[in-house]
């Protein structure tokens, strides 16, 4: 009774996906808002990054900065 993540040519279950990124740093991710629609926002991203127990994430943006969508701070502080 496994959900799948299917993205070909790849499938692999929920649980080992959520055991690899354990851990891990994103350092390219780019969230909305932005000039072209994204999938998710900056405080969607760090919800999902901070349940996958992620170290962190670096948001990124073709067009401008991001330094005030961002900040350096202990996923304790994402709200739920």
């Amino acid at each position: 009774g496994y959900e799948y993540v299917r993205s070909p040519p790849y499938s692999m279950s929920i649980t080992v996906a959520s055991e690899l990124l354990q851990g891990t740093i994103d350092l390219h991710c780019h969230t909305a808002p932005d000039v072209v629609p994204r999938s998710v926002s900056d405080l969607e991203l760090a919800r999902l990054a901070k349940a996958a127990q992620m170290r962190g994430m670096v948001i990124k943006n073709h067009f401008t900065h991001t330094a005030d969508r961002a900040t350096c701070r202990p996923w304790a502080t994402v709200p739920a």
